[in-house]
């Protein structure tokens, strides 16, 4: 009887299979070490425009972070968002805008205006990542309509058992929400890429290569993404690396919530490590990347880790130094 592979090693072979269809090579220390210079521009700028959401996931922090007494419903206001894309578009590389917050973007309400206001000012790609049960005919009309360059649905699954080990909801009512966002794109002949992701983690690695299998030719990229649990504050996992590195993420992103506020990662949900203020006289994106950030680079270099990145046990592997996700949305493939 043939061994069941293990978390560890199908994780490794997905990565290593991504890495190839891309051209990258494989992450090690030392290829890390040698991209440790100092960025210029942000390659992903990362505009959570939501702090609602319609499911309360296992895998996510979502059902803590709104229960809690400060929580308070917000959405990211045109008016950031203007200020976001009038200073990215001076950019020499306009960086991709990737819709994802605490929340479920497609709950924004203006959402589709938004998207096309910074189609129209911006040359860098735009990219909403959703859970999908809200992509019904009308909102798959608009967000095509938008002009939206790629639509990631997150799935994590390829049957409803793990599927509600991870999520909540239902998994067909995605898939074939999916199917028709498939067909209404090919019918309008739509330049919208369309993906699928998969967030491997214990609960359904297992699933992982049957899901490329399931998606390949059917959309336009399945993709995988490392587990992380959001700094510590959900149950921890199962790690991949056994050598902490610097967080690539650092050198690429920057996280803008739908306050507006630029915070150091993603995870900090709880706003913990602000670094700046778009609604401030005088706060810019590119000034916080060039001050803030850099002082956690180099902290990161120097193994000194800050609190929130100490705390953080597999989130800084999710972001990978070769195989990251500007990579992938740009490949033509």
């Amino acid at each position: 009887m043939e061994r069941e592979q293990s978390f560890r090693e199908v994780s490794e072979e997905i990565f290593a299979h991504e890495a190839l269809l891309i051209g990258a090579k494989p992450d090690t220390l030392d290829s890390v070490r040698e991209k440790l210079s100092k960025p210029y521009y942000p390659s992903l700028i990362q505009v959570g425009i939501s702090n609602v959401c319609n499911l309360n996931c296992k895998q996510c922090y979502y059902p803590i972070y709104s229960n809690s007494p400060s929580y308070r419903r917000h959405f990211m206001s045109e008016d950031v968002l203007e200020r976001i894309v009038t200073e990215i578009k001076t950019f020499p590389n306009e960086p991709i805008l990737r819709f994802l917050g605490r929340g479920e973007s497609l709950l924004h309400p203006k959402l589709t205006d938004m998207i096309k206001y910074a189609k129209a000012n911006t040359s860098g790609k735009i990219v909403l990542i959703t859970n999908g049960h809200l992509l019904n005919e009308n909102c798959i009309g608009n967000l095509l309509e938008s002009g939206v360059d790629a639509i990631d649905i997150s799935l994590d699954a390829i049957t409803q058992k793990s599927y509600e080990k991870i999520r909540s909801g239902s998994l067909s009512l995605v898939e074939n929400n999916l199917r028709q966002l498939i067909q209404m794109r090919n019918f309008g002949n739509y330049k919208t890429k369309i993906i699928t992701s998969f967030l491997i983690q214990p609960e359904n690695y297992f699933e992982a290569k049957e899901f490329r299998l399931k998606w390949t030719g059917v959309v336009d990229k399945p993709i995988f993404r490392s587990y992380h649990s959001y700094g510590g504050k959900i149950t921890e996992k199962i790690s991949l690396e056994d050598t902490r590195y610097p967080c690539a993420a650092l050198w690429t992103r920057v996280n803008i919530n739908e306050m507006g506020k630029i915070t150091l990662c993603y995870i900090d949900w709880n706003e913990t490590a602000v670094l700046g203020d778009l609604n401030e006289n005088g706060a810019s994106i590119l000034g916080i990347w060039k001050t803030a950030y850099d002082q956690y680079r180099k902290m990161h270099i120097e193994g000194n880790y800050p609190k929130l990145c100490a705390n953080c046990n597999t989130g800084w592997q999710a972001a990978h130094w070769n195989l990251n996700y500007e990579t992938l949305i740009n490949d033509k493939k």
